[in-house]
């Protein structure tokens, strides 16, 4: 995923999971399956209160060929795209793994992920 891709993908997880924005940008990476049916996924929601920023969510994947009208079916594809980034960065824990191709001099490229 490139920086580009960031808003809209923030914009269409808000939309399907019904979360805010906050609570999407700090999606985990880890989650747990549930009979192929369902994604389990603990948010983090910091206007919670103190102690009281974990909240574990399920949803569900879908029939296939509409995985992406539901919450659990967008997450796992997401996550499928970005297991390659998130191996190569340093915080493999984050969902959100973003390309940057940084450019320093007008020959010399220096390519970095990035997890958010």
């Amino acid at each position: 995923m490139t920086r580009r891709d960031v808003p809209a993908m923030l914009v269409l997880l808000v939309a399907v999971t019904g979360r805010n924005i906050e609570t999407v940008k700090e999606l985990p990476a880890h989650h747990r399956l549930l009979d192929g049916r369902a994604v389990e996924v603990q948010l983090t929601k910091r206007r919670r209160g103190a102690g009281r920023w974990v909240q574990t969510v399920t949803w569900e994947i879908g029939p296939p060929g509409r995985e992406l009208h539901h919450p659990g079916g967008l997450y796992l594809l997401l996550h499928r795209l970005m297991a390659s980034g998130r191996e190569l960065s340093t915080g493999p824990s984050s969902f959100w793994a973003v390309w940057r191709n940084l450019r320093r001099q007008a020959r010399a490229t220096v390519i970095e992920t990035r997890t958010a």
